[in-house]
């Protein structure tokens, strides 16, 4: 599991228009993959320490899982468990 950030998803949009090609993704692929937020904290990245990480963030992710794990059956398969997770937080 992973948060991503808002600014990331437009990154994630444009990385999708570029297609593998014949001659493979433009230099431009790898600039833009790099610049995410999110690949930086990954295994391995420049910020892949725990310091990084938000605790506005972590708490978001606790409340994720807390809920997959406490919802009732009828309630997973109702809506979706993230349809009804994002609906709970804008509503807070």
């Amino acid at each position: 599991m992973c948060m991503v950030p808002r600014w990331d998803i437009q990154y994630l949009k444009a990385l999708a228009t570029y297609g593998g090609g014949l001659i493979g993704r433009p230099p431009e692929y790898d600039m833009m993959l790099e610049q995410m937020e999110v690949t930086t904290t990954m295994h391995g990245g420049s910020r892949d320490s725990v310091e990084y990480i938000e605790p506005e963030t972590m708490e978001k992710m606790y409340e994720y899982l807390l809920e997959s794990v406490t919802a009732k059956d009828e309630e997973q398969t109702t809506g979706g468990l993230f349809g009804r997770f994002m609906k709970r937080r804008e509503n807070s």
